[in-house]
Protein backbone atom coordinates (compact mmCIF):
# COMPACT_ATOMS: atom_id res chain seq x y z
CA UNK A 1 0.00 0.00 0.00
CA UNK A 2 1.33 3.55 -1.11
CA UNK A 3 1.37 6.84 1.17
CA UNK A 4 -0.67 9.28 -0.16
CA UNK A 5 1.09 11.88 -2.72
CA UNK A 6 -0.96 14.69 -0.95
CA UNK A 7 1.77 14.19 2.02
CA UNK A 8 4.22 17.27 2.24
CA UNK A 9 7.46 16.64 1.23
CA UNK A 10 10.18 17.01 3.48
CA UNK A 11 13.55 18.74 2.88
CA UNK A 12 15.71 18.41 5.76
CA UNK A 13 19.08 19.84 6.28
CA UNK A 14 21.51 20.02 8.94
CA UNK A 15 25.09 22.27 8.66
CA UNK A 16 27.70 21.28 11.59
CA UNK A 17 30.83 23.19 11.87
CA UNK A 18 32.99 22.64 15.13
CA UNK A 19 36.04 24.37 15.93
CA UNK A 20 38.85 23.55 19.16
CA UNK A 21 38.65 26.80 21.21
CA UNK A 22 40.07 27.40 25.01
CA UNK A 23 41.05 23.68 25.26
CA UNK A 24 37.41 22.17 24.21
CA UNK A 25 35.61 21.17 20.70
CA UNK A 26 33.11 23.39 20.31
CA UNK A 27 29.96 23.81 18.53
CA UNK A 28 30.44 26.78 16.50
CA UNK A 29 28.50 26.78 13.47
CA UNK A 30 24.41 24.76 13.73
CA UNK A 31 21.92 25.46 10.75
CA UNK A 32 19.06 22.98 11.25
CA UNK A 33 16.06 22.72 8.93
CA UNK A 34 13.05 20.26 9.94
CA UNK A 35 12.93 17.58 10.75
CA UNK A 36 16.60 17.21 10.80
CA UNK A 37 17.99 18.40 14.26
CA UNK A 38 21.17 18.46 16.39
CA UNK A 39 21.41 18.18 20.22
CA UNK A 40 23.21 20.38 22.24
CA UNK A 41 27.12 19.48 22.63
CA UNK A 42 28.07 17.19 25.73
CA UNK A 43 31.07 16.60 27.46
CA UNK A 44 31.01 12.87 28.44
CA UNK A 45 34.11 9.96 29.05
CA UNK A 46 36.13 12.62 27.08
CA UNK A 47 36.88 16.24 28.29
CA UNK A 48 37.59 17.67 25.20
CA UNK A 49 35.23 15.29 22.67
CA UNK A 50 31.82 17.05 21.53
CA UNK A 51 29.30 14.51 21.59
CA UNK A 52 26.11 15.59 19.76
CA UNK A 53 23.33 13.40 19.12
CA UNK A 54 21.50 13.55 15.75
CA UNK A 55 17.35 13.94 15.83
CA UNK A 56 14.78 13.01 12.95
CA UNK A 57 12.32 14.63 14.38
CA UNK A 58 9.49 12.94 12.00
CA UNK A 59 10.12 9.33 12.86
CA UNK A 60 11.17 8.85 9.28
CA UNK A 61 11.57 9.59 6.31
CA UNK A 62 8.80 9.13 3.41
CA UNK A 63 8.55 8.69 -0.14
CA UNK A 64 9.97 12.03 -1.77
CA UNK A 65 11.61 13.58 0.88
CA UNK A 66 15.49 14.75 0.94
CA UNK A 67 17.24 15.33 3.66
CA UNK A 68 21.52 16.30 3.89
CA UNK A 69 23.69 16.26 6.28
CA UNK A 70 26.99 18.39 6.34
CA UNK A 71 29.89 18.55 9.12
CA UNK A 72 33.20 19.99 8.96
CA UNK A 73 35.67 19.21 11.74
CA UNK A 74 38.60 22.01 11.62
CA UNK A 75 41.97 21.43 12.84
CA UNK A 76 42.31 19.81 16.38
CA UNK A 77 38.80 19.29 17.01
CA UNK A 78 37.33 16.10 18.14
CA UNK A 79 33.18 15.13 17.78
CA UNK A 80 31.29 11.87 18.03
CA UNK A 81 27.98 11.83 16.37
CA UNK A 82 25.83 9.86 17.66
CA UNK A 83 22.22 8.77 15.79
CA UNK A 84 19.32 8.92 18.12
CA UNK A 85 17.53 6.50 16.57
CA UNK A 86 17.48 3.88 13.85
CA UNK A 87 16.45 5.94 10.02
CA UNK A 88 13.27 4.63 9.03
CA UNK A 89 12.55 4.86 5.25
CA UNK A 90 8.64 4.64 4.52
CA UNK A 91 7.02 3.89 0.83
CA UNK A 92 7.24 5.68 -1.64
CA UNK A 93 4.09 7.61 -2.46
CA UNK A 94 4.41 7.51 -6.41
CA UNK A 95 5.63 4.97 -8.90
CA UNK A 96 9.50 5.64 -9.12
CA UNK A 97 9.59 8.24 -6.57
CA UNK A 98 13.23 8.30 -4.56
CA UNK A 99 13.93 9.12 -1.34
CA UNK A 100 17.42 10.67 -0.59
CA UNK A 101 19.95 11.41 1.89
CA UNK A 102 23.26 13.13 1.39
CA UNK A 103 25.93 13.27 3.82
CA UNK A 104 29.13 15.04 3.40
CA UNK A 105 31.65 14.93 5.88
CA UNK A 106 35.27 17.02 6.29
CA UNK A 107 37.98 16.73 8.92
CA UNK A 108 40.56 18.81 9.03
CA UNK A 109 44.36 18.35 10.02
CA UNK A 110 44.67 16.67 13.59
CA UNK A 111 40.60 16.28 14.03
CA UNK A 112 38.66 13.60 14.73
CA UNK A 113 35.17 12.55 13.71
CA UNK A 114 33.47 9.21 14.70
CA UNK A 115 30.15 8.52 13.80
CA UNK A 116 28.42 5.57 15.67
CA UNK A 117 26.84 2.76 13.94
CA UNK A 118 22.67 2.46 13.64
CA UNK A 119 20.64 0.95 11.32
CA UNK A 120 18.83 1.63 8.34
CA UNK A 121 15.46 0.30 7.81
CA UNK A 122 14.00 0.44 4.50
CA UNK A 123 9.82 -0.77 4.72
CA UNK A 124 7.73 -1.93 1.79
CA UNK A 125 8.03 -0.27 -1.47
CA UNK A 126 10.85 1.45 -0.04
CA UNK A 127 12.87 2.90 -3.19
CA UNK A 128 16.18 4.76 -1.09
CA UNK A 129 19.47 6.71 -2.35
CA UNK A 130 22.00 7.51 -0.04
CA UNK A 131 25.38 9.01 -0.70
CA UNK A 132 27.96 9.39 1.86
CA UNK A 133 31.19 11.44 1.28
CA UNK A 134 34.29 12.21 3.56
CA UNK A 135 37.57 13.71 3.20
CA UNK A 136 40.20 13.01 5.07
CA UNK A 137 44.10 14.12 5.89
CA UNK A 138 46.68 11.83 6.46
CA UNK A 139 46.50 13.38 10.37
CA UNK A 140 42.65 12.97 10.61
CA UNK A 141 41.23 10.46 12.67
CA UNK A 142 37.45 9.33 11.32
CA UNK A 143 34.86 6.41 11.84
CA UNK A 144 31.99 6.06 10.24
CA UNK A 145 29.64 2.67 10.56
CA UNK A 146 25.55 1.90 9.25
CA UNK A 147 23.63 -1.53 9.52
CA UNK A 148 21.19 -2.53 6.64
CA UNK A 149 18.09 -4.28 8.04
CA UNK A 150 16.57 -6.15 5.19
CA UNK A 151 13.06 -4.26 6.32
CA UNK A 152 10.80 -4.92 9.22
CA UNK A 153 10.98 -8.34 9.62
CA UNK A 154 8.35 -8.37 12.08
CA UNK A 155 5.98 -6.75 9.92
CA UNK A 156 6.93 -9.94 7.66
CA UNK A 157 8.32 -7.25 5.47
CA UNK A 158 11.50 -9.19 4.33
CA UNK A 159 13.24 -7.67 0.95
CA UNK A 160 9.87 -6.05 -0.04
CA UNK A 161 11.84 -2.55 -0.77
CA UNK A 162 11.71 -1.80 -4.40
CA UNK A 163 15.35 -0.36 -4.27
CA UNK A 164 18.31 0.30 -2.29
CA UNK A 165 21.06 2.25 -3.38
CA UNK A 166 24.23 2.97 -0.60
CA UNK A 167 26.91 4.81 -2.60
CA UNK A 168 29.74 5.82 -0.25
CA UNK A 169 33.74 7.48 -1.13
CA UNK A 170 36.58 8.72 0.58
CA UNK A 171 39.00 11.16 -0.17
CA UNK A 172 42.65 11.30 1.45
CA UNK A 173 44.25 14.47 1.08
CA UNK A 174 41.99 15.06 -2.46
CA UNK A 175 42.86 12.12 -3.79
CA UNK A 176 39.98 8.93 -4.09
CA UNK A 177 41.42 6.42 -1.82
CA UNK A 178 37.91 3.97 -1.68
CA UNK A 179 34.98 3.83 -3.57
CA UNK A 180 32.22 1.62 -2.57
CA UNK A 181 28.43 0.89 -4.05
CA UNK A 182 25.70 -1.32 -2.78
CA UNK A 183 22.51 -1.24 -5.39
CA UNK A 184 19.84 -3.86 -4.14
CA UNK A 185 16.66 -4.28 -5.74
CA UNK A 186 15.10 -7.85 -4.72
CA UNK A 187 12.21 -7.39 -6.46
CA UNK A 188 13.89 -7.05 -9.48
CA UNK A 189 16.69 -9.65 -9.06
CA UNK A 190 17.91 -12.83 -6.26
CA UNK A 191 20.32 -10.83 -3.95
CA UNK A 192 21.20 -13.81 -1.79
CA UNK A 193 23.47 -15.08 -4.46
CA UNK A 194 27.26 -15.47 -3.63
CA UNK A 195 28.31 -11.75 -4.24
CA UNK A 196 25.37 -10.13 -2.97
CA UNK A 197 24.56 -10.93 0.96
CA UNK A 198 25.00 -14.95 0.78
CA UNK A 199 22.02 -15.85 2.29
CA UNK A 200 22.26 -13.44 4.53
CA UNK A 201 19.71 -10.95 5.92
CA UNK A 202 21.83 -8.10 7.59
CA UNK A 203 24.77 -6.04 6.15
CA UNK A 204 27.22 -4.39 8.05
CA UNK A 205 29.80 -1.92 6.95
CA UNK A 206 32.47 0.77 8.45
CA UNK A 207 35.44 3.29 7.41
CA UNK A 208 37.68 4.08 9.84
CA UNK A 209 41.13 5.74 9.73
CA UNK A 210 43.02 5.53 13.31
CA UNK A 211 45.92 7.78 14.63
CA UNK A 212 49.32 5.96 13.22
CA UNK A 213 51.14 3.26 14.85
CA UNK A 214 47.51 1.26 15.39
CA UNK A 215 48.31 -2.41 15.45
CA UNK A 216 45.97 -4.10 13.01
CA UNK A 217 46.38 -7.66 14.64
CA UNK A 218 45.69 -6.43 18.22
CA UNK A 219 42.47 -4.60 16.61
CA UNK A 220 41.34 -7.78 15.39
CA UNK A 221 42.65 -9.63 18.45
CA UNK A 222 40.22 -7.28 20.79
CA UNK A 223 37.11 -8.23 18.63
CA UNK A 224 35.22 -10.60 19.96
CA UNK A 225 34.14 -13.75 17.39
CA UNK A 226 31.01 -13.72 16.19
CA UNK A 227 28.70 -17.09 16.15
CA UNK A 228 29.93 -18.52 12.78
CA UNK A 229 27.07 -19.79 12.20
CA UNK A 230 24.73 -16.85 11.98
CA UNK A 231 27.17 -14.20 11.37
CA UNK A 232 30.35 -13.37 9.07
CA UNK A 233 32.92 -10.63 9.55
CA UNK A 234 35.99 -9.77 7.88
CA UNK A 235 38.81 -6.42 8.41
CA UNK A 236 40.74 -5.18 5.54
CA UNK A 237 43.49 -2.27 5.73
CA UNK A 238 43.72 0.10 2.83
CA UNK A 239 46.37 2.00 1.40
CA UNK A 240 46.74 5.10 3.26
CA UNK A 241 46.00 3.14 6.75
CA UNK A 242 42.50 3.52 6.02
CA UNK A 243 40.52 0.15 7.92
CA UNK A 244 37.07 -1.40 6.15
CA UNK A 245 34.89 -3.85 7.47
CA UNK A 246 31.93 -5.71 6.69
CA UNK A 247 29.82 -8.08 8.47
CA UNK A 248 26.76 -9.83 7.12
CA UNK A 249 24.09 -11.56 9.68
CA UNK A 250 20.77 -13.44 10.24
CA UNK A 251 20.73 -11.95 13.21
CA UNK A 252 20.28 -8.07 14.19
CA UNK A 253 20.82 -8.25 17.57
CA UNK A 254 24.31 -10.10 16.49
CA UNK A 255 25.48 -7.80 13.87
CA UNK A 256 24.63 -4.63 15.69
CA UNK A 257 26.72 -6.13 18.76
CA UNK A 258 29.53 -6.72 16.27
CA UNK A 259 29.37 -3.44 14.77
CA UNK A 260 29.33 -1.70 18.61
CA UNK A 261 32.60 -3.54 19.91
CA UNK A 262 33.94 -2.76 16.54
CA UNK A 263 33.37 1.04 17.03
CA UNK A 264 34.42 0.34 20.94
CA UNK A 265 37.42 -1.06 20.06
CA UNK A 266 38.27 1.58 17.98
CA UNK A 267 37.93 4.28 20.56
CA UNK A 268 39.72 2.11 23.33
CA UNK A 269 42.81 1.61 20.66
CA UNK A 270 42.93 5.35 19.35
CA UNK A 271 42.31 6.57 23.37
CA UNK A 272 45.74 4.97 24.02
CA UNK A 273 47.20 6.85 20.90
CA UNK A 274 45.52 10.32 21.70
CA UNK A 275 47.53 11.46 23.91
CA UNK A 276 50.86 11.84 22.11
CA UNK A 277 48.61 12.52 18.89
CA UNK A 278 46.90 15.95 21.06
CA UNK A 279 50.44 16.90 21.88
CA UNK A 280 50.97 17.29 18.48
CA UNK A 281 47.77 19.02 17.72
CA UNK A 282 48.16 21.32 20.13
CA UNK A 283 51.82 22.90 19.14
CA UNK A 284 50.31 23.01 15.44
CA UNK A 285 47.64 24.91 17.22
CA UNK A 286 47.49 29.07 17.16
Amino acid sequence: MMASPRLQQLNGKLDLQFQYRRGKTRMTECLQEPPLKASRVLYTDHPQRATVYLVETSGGMVGGDEHSISVTVDPNAQVELIPQAATKVYPVRIPLQKTKQVIKMEIKDYGSLLWKPETLIPFINTRFQQRVTVSLTASSTFFYGDILAPGRTHHDERFLYQMLDNRFELFLDGQLIAFDRIKLEPLESDISKMGMLDDYAYLGSAWFSPPPSIDFEQMKQKLHPPNENTTRFALTELEGGIFHARCLSHSNQEIKQVMLDLYEVFLSLTQQKRVVFENNALSNHS
